[in-house]
């Protein structure tokens, strides 16, 4: 369907409106879209955003975002206590108006690939309010859940009352993969097991949820929705050095444990983090050993095959297993500085992405199809700035500088790298992309001074950068732009 982008817009010191633009339409038809209530591609969704900082949650503008396809916006009136405590509202594309979820809510979240929502409401919690920086405790709320089908279904159903007794750290909540189980964990009483529980989305309201782990911590479910990794006899009140031991079992019926390695102080699901959608399980990166010396992070391409298993140098930190599953991308620190190599997942060796052994090296990540790995250079020799570098991560060869002054990039596809570059004296600034190619390309300029947010759009015709420029009222076009398409 047609893809839309949410933005706000100020009307005075005391009110923000929220308006969803349809991009599709927007790009077809050449021409910005009459954001004034005539045109359907262009809705108010909020006439009363709420846009106030808070220090123990979201705050605007992420608290406003699209997951998947479902709009969440905090929006009406709302208590001064931070944690946020007030209404949130849905919005879908096809929606005329957006649907309430919940009155009293503390924050909710959708899964990307389904109309399942769910939402922390009605929190009692344990917090010196007039500290901000105190940490708030979650007590007991009620876990509302749902299925979004329309702006006139009403609000959520409560799903089930949690109560929580020791603090606030143990309580998690994951949708699996289709978004059909909503998954929960929490200690009711003081000194009890946490224990994982599972609902059927659909069921909310009718059923109630089921206990499938006790003494589960940390866990998380396999992108492929078959399994569940979590750590048992992982003890919190041991701080920065809780082990535990990993093990994974079905899901969503918690049956046919197995215990995989000891030690483990934390593990990551490989692709996380890259925005994929993964549905199948491409096993996890833990890190490993004794907690008072170096830990070291061990690649599990298949946790449930022990020769699929291999572990990096100690005190490798950040390991990003890439979607090919060939490369791993970690950082160690070298002279003092952190430096990213890239390791041969088949056990050949690894490569250095820097030659410059006086470099700083920080903020590396694949390509999509891990065709390169990008990264940034601070204080290269004959240098003082932040350099945006490429290589290929075979063998770390054919680098070139995709840009100078790099104050941020974020990669479309194995095609563009899009940045934000700064002069010399960081005066100004300017929004860029680089061309990917087998040499270098040279960056090309697409705005100075724009907004804070930057987003990515790929469509069958090709690439599309998305930002705003509002912060400059001295430049004559202000306004929500999109540059493209753009193909390799």
């Amino acid at each position: 369907g047609d893809r839309w982008c949410a933005l706000s817009r100020t009307i005075s010191n005391t009110r923000t409106e929220l308006w969803v633009v349809n991009f599709t339409r927007a790009i077809a038809a050449k021409a910005p879209i009459a954001c004034d209530g005539t045109s359907p591609d262009c809705l108010k969704v909020s006439d009363d955003l709420w846009v106030d900082y808070q220090f123990w949650g979201d705050s605007q503008p992420v608290a406003q975002r699209f997951e998947g396809d479902t709009l969440i916006f905090h929006s009406g009136p709302a208590s001064t206590r931070d944690p946020y405590d007030g209404g949130i509202w849905a919005w879908r594309p096809g929606w005329q108006t957006a649907l309430k979820l919940t009155d009293h809510g503390v924050f909710c979240f959708a899964n990307p690939r389904s109309t399942s929502i769910a939402c922390v409401s009605n929190a009692t919690i344990d917090k010196d309010f007039s500290n901000l920086l105190a940490m708030p405790y979650y007590r007991e709320f009620d876990l509302m859940l749902g299925v979004l089908s329309d702006p006139d279904q009403g609000q959520l159903t409560r799903a089930a009352h949690v109560a929580h007794a020791p603090d606030d750290l143990s309580f998690r909540f994951r949708f699996s993969p289709d978004g059909e189980y909503l998954a929960y964990s929490s200690v009711a009483t003081l000194g009890a097991a946490e224990t994982v529980q599972v609902l059927r989305v659909r069921d909310a309201g009718a059923a109630a949820p089921s206990p499938i782990l006790s003494g589960a911590s940390e866990w998380e479910i396999a992108h492929d929705g078959r399994s569940i990794y979590y750590l048992a006899g992982y003890d919190r009140s041991l701080g920065n050095i809780a082990t535990g031991t990993l093990h994974v079992a079905n899901f969503p019926d918690g049956q046919g444990s197995v215990e995989l390695t000891p030690l483990v102080r934390s593990f990551e699901l490989i692709g996380v983090f890259d925005r994929s959608f993964q549905s199948e399980d491409r096993g996890l990166v833990a890190v490993a050993g004794v907690p008072d010396v170096s830990l070291a992070p061990v690649v599990m391409l298949e946790p449930r095959v022990a020769d699929r298993s291999f572990q990096l140098q100690r005190g490798a930190i950040s390991a990003n297993v890439s979607t090919d599953l060939q490369h791993t991308l970690y950082f160690t620190p070298l002279k003092g500085n952190p430096v990213a190599l890239v390791a041969h997942n088949d056990g050949s060796g690894s490569c250095q992405l820097t030659t410059d052994s006086k470099a700083e090296t920080f903020y590396a990540e694949f390509t999509d199809s891990a065709a390169w790995v990008a990264w940034i250079e601070h204080k290269r020799t004959g240098t003082r700035s932040e350099q945006g570098w490429l290589a290929r991560p075979g063998d770390c060869g054919d680098r070139f500088q995709f840009g100078e002054h790099v104050l941020d990039y974020w990669l479309a596809g194995d095609d563009f790298v899009l940045f934000k570059g700064s002069d010399a004296d960081s005066s100004t600034f300017w929004l860029q992309y680089t061309r990917i190619a087998g040499a270098a390309g040279k960056p090309q300029a697409l705005r100075e001074q724009p907004d804070i947010n930057t987003q990515i759009i790929r469509t069958a015709a090709g690439t599309w950068f998305v930002y705003s420029a509002s912060s400059q009222p001295e430049q004559a076009d202000q306004g929500l732009f999109a540059y493209g398409p753009l193909n390799p």
